[in-house]
């Protein structure tokens, strides 16, 4: 029930020590170590903050402690990318809910999950999952209209559900506006950008994500693939979704942009090595029912993906 956090802060060009200091609590206090922590370094810094950046650095997600871990464990499912990893970080974010209903991040996130049900082919009724992740997914940005995170899981859905591009671009606006240093709403501007025909703005913005975050996850690396494969770099397109595949073995989208990149470049051993991992990822696979989950509204980016899986051997 105890917790240690020792910080220390280095001067990268001298390696002189800036600044260390160690803080004991018991797992109770987790909130008020927060606030200590970051007060502590900000005055040991000298750091001068706006008073948006004060407010954001105190906000508490939630006050329940227990809450907070429930989500904490849902998050470490929610990433891994399988349906039964899904189904369980949804029911430890409706347990965060069930502890404090105000819980915005923990109802952002439990609309992420009925979202992926979708996107992935892992639901047994769309629009329901679709129609429960909008739910959750405004009732969060109400709940918290302040949190980008809520602004950005929005935006997230409404792209990947193909609604309107215009108001996904907001939501990842005003996800930046909120916390310019917010990775991931840069990298849903790139997504929305190629989307819609847009493929060198999307490397610019999925860059400074990739600056902002320099551990990106697997989803980053996809998306600046599919900027360079929209944009017929299709050489460093493939080697951008080996990182993705390796990096995250689960992801279909990875392994169906990879194919397409290897039927593009006339590796055929590779586009049907990976053809054969898409269909152990989703046995019913076709070309055609991966259609209307591609969400390109360009023609000429989609009629160029098409050309490149059909290349590599996938059944139409």
């Amino acid at each position: 029930d105890e917790i240690r956090v020792q910080a220390h802060f280095i001067d990268a060009l001298s390696g002189r020590h800036l600044w260390a200091k160690r803080f004991d609590r018991r797992w109770v206090d987790v909130f008020a170590l927060q606030d200590d922590l970051t007060g502590q370094i900000v005055d040991a810094l000298a750091v001068k903050l706006t008073e948006e950046e004060r407010t954001r650095l105190a906000r508490r997600y939630t006050s329940d402690v227990a809450a907070y871990d429930f989500f904490l464990q849902g998050h470490s499912r929610f990433f891994r990318f399988t349906p039964e990893d899904n189904q369980q970080a949804r029911e430890l974010y409706q347990q965060a809910i069930d502890l404090d209903p105000v819980f915005a991040r923990a109802h952002g996130t439990l609309a992420m999950t009925h979202f992926y049900d979708y996107r992935y082919n892992w639901s047994v009724d769309d629009a329901a999952s679709v129609d429960l992740a909008l739910r959750h997914a405004r009732r969060a940005a109400t709940l918290d209209p302040q949190l980008p995170q809520a602004h950005f899981v929005l935006g997230q859905i409404l792209m990947l559900s193909g609604r309107d591009y215009d108001e996904v671009v907001r939501a990842g606006q005003r996800a930046i506006a909120l916390d310019r240093n917010y990775a991931d709403a840069h990298a849903l501007l790139a997504a929305s950008y190629e989307y819609t025909g847009r493929a060198a703005e999307a490397l610019s913005a999925i860059a400074t994500a990739m600056r902002l975050n320099p551990y990106p996850p697997s989803a980053y690396r996809v998306v600046r693939a599919r900027a360079l494969y929209f944009l017929g770099r299709y050489q460093e397109a493939s080697a951008e979704l080996q990182r993705a595949v390796d990096q995250n073995p689960n992801s279909l989208l990875a392994h169906v942009m990879l194919a397409a990149a290897h039927g593009q470049l006339g590796n055929q051993a590779d586009a049907e090595w990976q053809a054969s991992q898409i269909l152990l990822l989703d046995p019913a696979f076709s070309v055609a029912s991966w259609l209307p989950r591609e969400l390109t509204v360009h023609e000429p980016y989609l009629e160029t993906l098409v050309e490149g899986l059909r290349k590599a051997g996938l059944a139409e």
